[in-house]
C-alpha cells in the first residue's frame, strides 16, 4: 500500500489553491513587458538566455510567496519563442519531478518572464561541482561522485519526469545536471523547456522543425546535434534519453563518451545501463518504458517514488 499523501517526506507542499488562483489573476492584469509586483531576495543565477532572481510575492492572505522569476535577456527571445515555452511547461505540468510553472508575463513585449517554484537547493550541477571540490561522494572529490544507490535514486525520478512529458508529446531537448533542480525534499525537478519540442504522429521531430533552438550540444544526442548543424534526419524522445545517459556518465565518471568509458568503478549493471542502454545509436536505445525496466532499476517501487526520502547526501546543498 502507498503512504498516505501526509507524510512529511512529500517532494513538496501543493501550492494552496488560493495563492495559485491568486499568482495566475496577477499575471494576468499585467501589461506586456510589466514584471509580477514583488521583492527580489536575492540572485540565484545567469543563463545564456535569462538571469533568475528569489522574488517574494505578497499573497492577500498576508503569506510571502517565494518565487523564481527568470527575466529573459537573449535577444533571440521573441513572443513567440515565449509562448512556445509557457505552452511546454503548461503540458508538462501534473508530475512532481517536474518544476512547476506558476506563469508568465503577458505576451506582446519584450522583457519576456518566467516564473517558477523556487528550488531551495540549486540545481544537480550546482551538487556535482560541489563533490568536486570538496569531496562528499565515495570517490572522497574524484570521480564516482555519487554511490550507485544515489544515481538509481535520482536516476529513476528523472527517468518518470521524461516518461510524462514523452506521454504528453514533448521532447525536452536540453537534459542536463544545469536543468535538474533539487526540491527542499533532495528530490530532482526537471525545468528549463525553451528547447522544447512537439513530437508528430509518428513520436518524431523533424530537422526543419526543431533544430532551430537546442540545448547544450555537449549532452545532445548525436542525431540532435546533426540535426542542428544541418545534416537533416528525425529524432524522437529517445533522445532524452541519451541525454539522462549522460547525465548519469557525470555522476560516476569523468571520462568522455567519445573515450569509451570502461566504468571500472560501477557495478555491472549501471555499465550496462549507460553504454548498452542509453549511450548508444537511437536504434538502439531504450525508451523511457523500457529503461524503467532495466535491471539497474528493479529495486525501484515505482508507485511510491515521490513519497520516499531522498538519501541524506542528495538532501545537501549543492552551493
Amino acid at each position: 500500500m502507498s503512504p498516505s499523501p501526509s507524510t512529511s517526506s512529500l517532494v513538496r507542499e501543493p501550492l494552496p489553491e488560493h495563492h495559485h488562483t491568486h499568482l495566475k489573476k496577477t499575471l494576468k492584469k499585467l501589461k506586456p513587458g510589466q514584471p509580477l509586483p514583488g521583492r527580489k531576495v536575492k540572485h540565484l543565477g545567469k543563463g545564456g538566455v535569462g538571469e533568475v532572481h528569489l522574488v517574494e510575492v505578497d499573497m492577500p492572505d498576508g503569506a510571502a510567496l517565494q518565487v523564481a522569476h527568470k527575466a529573459i535577456i537573449c535577444r533571440k527571445y521573441n513572443a513567440q519563442r515565449h509562448a512556445r515555452e509557457m505552452a511546454a511547461m503548461e503540458m508538462a505540468a501534473g508530475c512532481p519531478f517536474v518544476l512547476r510553472c506558476y506563469g508568465g508575463s503577458q505576451p506582446g513585449k519584450a522583457p519576456y518572464s518566467v516564473y517558477t517554484e523556487f528550488a531551495p537547493l540549486g540545481s544537480l550541477h550546482d551538487l556535482i561541482q560541489h563533490r568536486r571540490r570538496v569531496g562528499g561522494g565515495p570517490g572522497g572529490g574524484r570521480a564516482p561522485y555519487f554511490s550507485e544507490a544515489e544515481v538509481r535514486w535520482l536516476g529513476a525520478r528523472v527517468l518518470v519526469a521524461l516518461a510524462h512529458i514523452h506521454e504528453q508529446g514533448l521532447v525536452h531537448r536540453d537534459v542536463s545536471p544545469h536543468n535538474i533542480y533539487r526540491a527542499a525534499s533532495g528530490h530532482p525537478l526537471l525545468a528549463d523547456f525553451d528547447a522544447a519540442e512537439l513530437l508528430d504522429e509518428d513520436g518524431e521531430v523533424a530537422a526543419a522543425g526543431g533544430a532551430g533552438v537546442v540545448g547544450r550540444l555537449a549532452v545532445a544526442a548525436p542525431e540532435v546535434r546533426a540535426a542542428a548543424y544541418g545534416g537533416g534526419g528525425v529524432y524522437g524522445a529517445k533522445s532524452d534519453m541519451w541525454s539522462l545517459g549522460m547525465v548519469l556518465l557525470e555522476m560516476v565518471s569523468d571520462q568522455e563518451v567519445a573515450d569509451g568509458p570502461k566504468l571500472e568503478g560501477c557495478g555491472a549493471e549501471l555499465r550496462a545501463l549507460l553504454l548498452e542502454g542509453l549511450l548508444v545509436p537511437q536504434s538502439r536505445r531504450l525508451d523511457s518504458a523500457a529503461a524503467q525496466r532495466h535491471p539497474f532499476f528493479a529495486s525501484i517501487r515505482w508507485d511510491t517514488l515521490e513519497f520516499e526520502e531522498a538519501p541524506p547526501g542528495l538532501k545537501a546543498e549543492g552551493v
